[in-house]
């Protein structure tokens, strides 16, 4: 049981959106056959783009390479066996133009399997080797399928200052409708363990905290009854508010521990990861298959079957919801992801990535465009704020371009959770405004003099000490 004084930050923090939830928690899955064609793109991580590895006309197979990454990032695999039809310039969920891979499926069943051998000893996570493990994580092309992206085997390189001596495994899912992490700790708890076990072993740390949202009763009970034999680890049933998921309020939540501004977990000695991510590390441990496919949640009133999907990384999102019955007449609004922090889609042609969570389709009785008032100055905004930030007077700051005075005020460690937003009763788009002016930010340093230094963001702690 969580102590008061440890929940305390989060009272008055973050808001209570309905969840709607129930109707997809309790279905099982379901696995989408393999489309016809696939749009890899090259950009599904933190990062650059990956160097394409094929060419127009190659023939490639499941599990085969097509993009390298070129620094920081994760490489990309085929999830299909077929015929390279094209290496071009596509649209992504971003808006811009990304490098993708376009292959059309050719019906084969080859499989390319990952190379375990560097493992050493399989038999036990904890007997693995961990920069074997790490290498793996690498060679699967893990990322945090949270929604964070980051390359999973960079997250698992321990630091030496401080030292990690804390894993905490993500199965909050907090977001609105989306259940997808939830069936997963359902139907597929060994692989979730199995893949924070080699975690923890990678990282050198004893203690490994699951945490879940007591909305999630199932799931409690099955993975509190598995880890009862699994030394080090604990489980941690929390309430259901939004964005308890968010890993700097969660590493907060559970340890007492403040992120530093412009800071991330691991400078407080702490490690999170998505239980999604841990169940594909589990599957390349266990399975030698890359990161090929992933569960999405499929919802929305304008989808007549809702429920969670299995679905081939490439593949169309109007491919998806088609399968789950879309009635395409009076679709209004396609949001990849949740409602609070997905992005509207402007085509059901962009593919699934490996950051895509949900899919959620409404008619206009569900999404009602509602008119941007002036600030009527409630404060709401800073009351449920899980950073502690103004938003009001961030986005004042960037409407006025006044982007560094903004980073001076904590612009960069908004999580664009959207709770401002969605509390607002001037209905002010508030998380665009934020999101601008990062993007400001970006393009400012990008544009400094070849040979100049690179100025580094400007965070509160800086500006305090």
């Amino acid at each position: 049981m969580l102590s008061l004084a440890i929940l305390e930050h989060f009272r008055g923090r973050g808001v209570r959106p309905p969840e709607e939830k129930r109707i997809t928690a309790g279905k099982p899955s379901r696995r989408l056959p393999a489309p016809d064609k696939v749009y890899l793109s090259l950009l599904q991580h933190a990062g650059t783009p990956c160097t394409p590895t094929v060419r127009k006309g190659d023939r490639v197979i499941r599990g085969q390479v097509v993009g390298e990454p070129s620094g920081l990032g994760a490489p990309v695999h085929s999830p299909i066996c077929g015929r390279v039809v094209a290496v071009e310039p596509y649209p992504h969920p971003s808006g811009q133009l990304v490098p993708t891979v376009i292959i059309e499926n050719d019906g084969g069943d080859s499989f390319l399997p990952l190379d375990r051998s560097y493992l050493g000893d399989t038999s036990m996570p904890e007997a693995m080797d961990p920069a074997g493990i790490r290498r793996l994580a690498l060679e699967a092309g893990l990322v945090g399928l949270g929604g964070g992206l980051f390359p999973t085997h960079i997250k698992l390189t321990p630091r030496s200052d401080p030292r990690p001596d804390l894993l905490i495994l993500n199965g909050c899912e907090c977001e609105p409708y989306l259940t997808c992490d939830h069936r997963l700790m359902v139907e597929e708890p060994h692989l979730v363990l199995w893949g924070a076990r080699a975690m923890r072993r990678a990282l050198g740390v004893n203690n490994v905290v699951i945490a879940i949202e007591d909305n999630k009763p199932d799931a409690i009970e099955l993975i509190s009854h598995m880890i009862r034999e699994l030394p080090g680890f604990s489980l941690r049933v929390l309430p259901s508010r939004y964005p308890q998921g968010a890993e700097r309020t969660l590493t907060r939540t559970l340890t007492g521990r403040q992120v530093p501004s412009c800071g991330l977990p691991a400078d407080v000695g702490v490690v999170v990861h998505n239980v999604g991510t841990a169940a594909a590390l589990g599957r390349a441990l266990l399975h030698s298959e890359p990161l090929l496919e992933r569960i999405v949640t499929v919802a929305g009133d304008a989808v007549r079957e809702p429920g969670n999907f299995w679905v081939a990384i490439g593949t169309p999102i109007g491919e998806v919801l088609r399968q789950a019955g879309l009635k395409e007449a009076p679709v209004r609004k396609v949001i990849m992801g949740g409602p609070m922090m997905g992005l509207a889609t402007s085509s059901l042609e962009l593919p699934i990535l490996k950051g895509c969570s949900g899919l959620l389709a409404f008619t206009a009785e569900q999404e009602t465009l509602a008119e941007s008032l002036p600030c009527v100055r409630c404060g709401r905004c800073l009351e449920v704020c899980p950073q502690g930030l103004a938003p009001v007077r961030l986005t004042q700051l960037v409407a006025a371009g006044m982007v560094t005075e903004a980073a001076t005020n904590g612009l960069l460690d908004c999580v664009e959770c959207g709770a401002c937003a969605y509390i607002c009763p001037s209905r002010r788009p508030l998380v665009q405004y934020l999101r601008q002016g990062k993007a400001e930010l970006r393009r400012r340093q990008a544009q400094q003099p070849a040979g100049q230094p690179t100025k580094q963001p400007v965070c509160r702690d800086q500006v305090s000490a």
